[in-house]
């Protein structure tokens, strides 16, 4: 997941304002999700969880964090999302084991009032992050 402009496309405009909240971005080549280059200081990563990411599984262009354009993350957890069952190909459950680090770690979004599978959110004491509440 990438937040940024090529500012010399947008007329200088920054990417800016952006809420990046509730994802799992795992196993993926480089980062998990990154700010790019031409960004405003008003963007926000919470309750996200990263982890096998390649080069970093957090950060900048540069791979830093936190973001040159200081920009807030909260919440975000970087251990083994614990999926019934993960199969890289897509074709896995995934659903969260009981044991998940993702249940009841997400914040409440009012676009976000149903899971995946169209049921309400939340299920239990709080959001789940990802697309399915437990």
């Amino acid at each position: 997941m990438s937040i940024g402009t090529e500012i010399d496309n947008t007329d200088g405009g920054l990417g800016d304002n952006f809420i990046v909240a509730n994802n799992i971005s795992i196993n993926n080549a480089l980062l998990g999700i990154r700010e790019r280059e031409g960004v405003g200081p008003n963007n926000q990563f919470v309750n996200n969880i990263v982890y096998g990411n390649g080069k970093a599984v957090f950060g900048e262009e540069d791979y830093e964090w936190p973001s040159a354009a200081e920009s807030t993350d909260q919440g975000i957890i970087m251990q083994n999302v614990q999926f019934v069952q993960f199969q890289a190909d897509g074709s896995g459950n995934y659903r969260l084991q009981s044991n998940s680090p993702a249940i009841d770690a997400g914040i409440a979004i009012s676009i976000l009032s149903t899971d995946f599978d169209g049921r309400p959110r939340p299920q239990g004491k709080g959001i789940d992050i990802g697309p399915f509440e437990s």
